[in-house]
């Protein structure tokens, strides 16, 4: 049997006490809330800093579709201003500090400095007190406008490097989103696939502008595969992936090897 605990604090501390205990692990919970301000980049980081197992936080959907780590729909109790996420805009709330020092982070944020070093466990906050749910529908919504939308696609690749990176972190989003939440279908892995994978030239110029991010969104497909979140719709998916990620990190060896 594996036990979890949910702690607010030094992760660090906990690990001591339950040494020789193997099967439990540690989830701090909206990052290390008791050393930083909760659901913010500095409470995740701290909480790696500490060995946490995983991190738990909050998902709130904001009036133009962003992805926000905040628990309450109301922003007053953290930020001491008033509105509710689900009628701010995200540049609205970036304007907002978190009890005067952090910036309220995009789901996308937080997953770039904890996605594969740590668990995840995202709460999905719904329907209650005027928020938005965020429901399949508009984890759909999101998938077709962004990392399925040619145009999106090609103006991140514009930006080279840093465009390849967003796209990794829109991967790990929807990734995400299906472990937390089994709501995603197979048709928007299998459609993000096609789009970023299958599509040669689109994943040659990741590959080029960005081989670690390449392999990091071919890797978290076959993940999802792996952990059962996807059934692709082709056999030649699995293959297709395992080649990506082997010609990624060959680009990227090689790269590595003409810095020296």
């Amino acid at each position: 049997m594996r036990l979890t605990f949910v702690v607010f604090t030094y992760a660090r501390c906990f690990h001591v006490l339950l040494e020789g205990f193997p099967d439990v692990r540690l989830i701090a919970h909206r990052g290390a809330s008791a050393r930083a301000p909760e659901n913010t980049l500095t409470a995740f980081r701290a909480a790696l800093e500490d060995g946490a197992d995983g991190v738990e936080l909050d998902a709130r959907l904001t009036a133009d579709d962003v992805v926000v780590v905040l628990h309450d729909d109301d922003v007053s109790r953290v930020s001491g201003a008033a509105g509710r996420v689900s009628e701010m805009t995200f540049e609205q709330l970036r304007a907002l500090l978190v009890r005067g020092s952090e910036r309220i982070p995009s789901l996308t944020e937080v997953l770039e400095v904890v996605s594969g070093r740590v668990d995840v466990v995202v709460e999905i906050k719904g329907a209650f007190g005027g928020a938005r749910a965020i429901p399949g529908e508009e984890v759909a919504r999101v998938v077709r406008g962004r990392l399925t939308n040619p145009r999106w696609i090609a103006g991140m690749l514009g930006h080279g490097h840093r465009g390849v990176a967003e796209i990794a972190q829109g991967v790990d989003a929807l990734y995400a989103f299906a472990a937390t939440t089994r709501v995603v279908p197979n048709h928007l892995f299998d459609i993000t696939h096609d789009a970023l994978i299958a599509d040669e030239p689109i994943l040659a110029k990741m590959i080029a502008n960005n081989p670690a991010a390449a392999a990091a969104i071919a890797s978290r497909l076959r993940d999802a595969m792996a952990r059962g979140l996807w059934v692709a719709r082709r056999n030649a998916v699995a293959a297709e992936l395992d080649r990506a990620i082997a010609n990624s990190q060959g680009n990227r060896d090689r790269s590595m090897e003409t810095a020296k």
